[in-house]
């Protein structure tokens, strides 16, 4: 992030003593530019002074070399550098644009958007590249107090093949836990160096998958948006993110955008909907264990229709919509700040949350728009079963820390430094007194009755006893900074968590006991 320019000298012209004006009239000048000063710095509207909408010369979507070759272009500007933050594993860049006025100030806010984590959902990217290209052309599209990061395709290889998975055939917005992809090692390294306040994950949905055929339906909404949603997360993130997407969808209403909060789920009215999953292994909520406003966004796809692209330009630009929302609504700014700074100041997590789902409290009603294919006309139905509420059905006290022995401290510290989770390995024996944890059951199947993902592990506490770390044990501390990233790693009495993957449950031993013990 070398600066590549140099402030042009500017020169001071000072007036001769016969032209000084009086001093009332100097505080009267002063006052007034402290006033501009105060207006310039106050949150534009969410509509801005600028027009968002796609350039009318958009040849639509873009392959890597054309990619490469705008964002070479791009980078000529001078408050714009390009890195290439690292290479997929067919060796391809994967880049990173950091955009900003002057040198570079941590007391800015920053933006990361990111984008073609699933190869064939090229929206956001074509987004993220024509936001690019608007600033290098129009610097003051930015707001000066903000700094824009910019990955705008995470995975090359699954793009050039129009693929979900990359190369190696692995769905990476399904490996934020494990992080065995280069693309999302890439990915997390580069949020922990900038930190910032507000990520946003870009994708595409269906809209008009087989179960609203039958009806005779399409989804309505053109572009959704949800957030970091783990309860392990302090509130107030959840709180002031939610307040975001409010806001969000009021522009897009003004916009005439079809836009709600993001949901998956069953066909309305007597399938259930929800909203995004609580789990941490996306890109949503991994990120937003970095203590930051954390966003998906996915813009709808027609995958029926005999050409997928022909509508591309209409989902690039609600993407522009929403990204121009976010950065020129900063009304709460300052106030999301103070919660970001609170979040991440933390040490303490006194319970963790194992057990969670999406429920309606009260069987409320809900409205759930959608589109006739044959008249294009919006219906509105009604439907009991839309999920809005975060429902907590089971937590632990935080322990003091996780043990486990040496010869399992290689593949957790493997796993800890790709998170880079702080954990220390013992240079001596450590009697403890420690609590066991049983794996009763794995159910590897889909649960049809809350919704729930497959590979959930279902454990019961085990009696606390004195055991001898030998040296070489792993140790890792429940106090720490965002002390929930650890807890969602190592916790062992997590409904879902690291023994969905082979290699750690084979761990476990023949009488259930989980290899992390809980330090009380």
């Amino acid at each position: 992030m070398n600066e590549k320019h140099s402030l042009k000298s500017r020169r001071k012209h000072i007036l001769s003593p016969a032209k000084r004006p009086p001093l009332a009239t100097l505080a009267l000048l002063l006052s007034l530019g402290l006033f501009m000063v105060s207006l310039n710095s106050c949150a534009e509207p969410a509509s801005g002074n600028h027009d968002y909408s796609l350039s009318e010369n958009y040849a639509g979507r873009r392959n890597y070399t054309e990619m490469s070759a705008l964002l070479d272009s791009i980078a000529q500007t001078p408050f714009i550098d390009l890195q290439v933050a690292g290479l997929s594993p067919e060796g391809r860049n994967i880049y990173l644009l950091h955009i900003h006025h002057g040198t570079p100030d941590p007391q800015r806010f920053r933006i990361l958007l990111y984008g073609q984590q699933h190869g064939n959902e090229p929206a956001g990217k074509e987004a993220i590249l024509e936001l690019a290209a608007r600033i290098s052309r129009n610097p003051d599209y930015l707001p000066r107090d903000t700094e824009l990061f910019l990955i705008p395709q995470l995975n090359p290889d699954g793009a050039e093949r129009d693929q979900r998975r990359n190369a190696l055939d692995a769905d990476l917005n399904r490996d934020h836990r494990r992080l065995s992809q280069t693309e999302t090692r890439i990915l997390h390294e580069s949020a922990r160096r900038i930190m910032p306040q507000l990520a946003v994950d870009c994708h595409e949905f269906n809209r008009s998958s087989s179960d609203y055929r039958d009806k005779g339906w399409n989804e309505w909404p053109l572009i959704m948006m949800d957030c970091a949603n783990n309860p392990n997360f302090p509130l107030p993130l959840y709180e002031a993110a939610v307040r975001r997407i409010h806001s969000v969808q009021r522009f897009m209403q003004d916009q005439n955008i079809n836009f709600t909060r993001y949901f998956v789920g069953s066909v309305p009215p007597l399938g259930e909907q929800r909203y995004s999953t609580l789990e941490n292994d996306d890109g949503r909520n991994s990120l937003g264990g970095l203590g930051s406003l954390s966003f998906i966004i996915e813009s709808g796809v027609l995958r029926d229709a005999e050409d997928p692209d022909a509508d591309l330009s209409d989902r690039v630009n609600a993407y522009l919509a929403v990204f121009h929302a976010l950065l020129h609504d900063r009304s709460s700014r300052s106030h999301e700040m103070q919660i970001i700074r609170d979040a991440r100041s933390l040490s303490d997590l006194p319970f963790i949350h194992t057990n969670y789902f999406w429920g309606n409290k009260g069987g409320r009603i809900s409205e759930f728009k959608v589109i006739d294919s044959g008249t294009g006309k919006t219906l509105t139905l009604k439907t009991p079963l839309f999920m809005k509420d975060r429902i907590v059905k089971g937590s632990v006290p935080a322990p003091r820390a996780w043990w486990t022995a040496p010869e399992h401290a290689e593949l957790y510290s493997q796993l800890l430094k790709r998170h880079a989770i702080p954990f220390t390995i013992t240079d001596r024996d450590t009697l403890l007194s420690v609590r066991s944890t049983v794996l009763t059951d794995y159910q590897s199947d889909f649960d049809p009755i809350y919704n729930r993902y497959e590979d959930r592990q279902i454990t019961s506490p085990g009696p606390a006893s004195e055991i001898v770390f030998p040296a070489g044990s792993l140790r890792v501390p429940a106090r720490t900074a965002l002390p929930w990233r650890s807890a969602l790693i190592m916790e062992p009495q997590l409904m879902f968590g690291i023994y969905e993957y082979p290699e750690f449950r084979s761990l476990v031993s023949d009488n259930g006991i989980m290899p992390v013990f809980r330090e009380e």
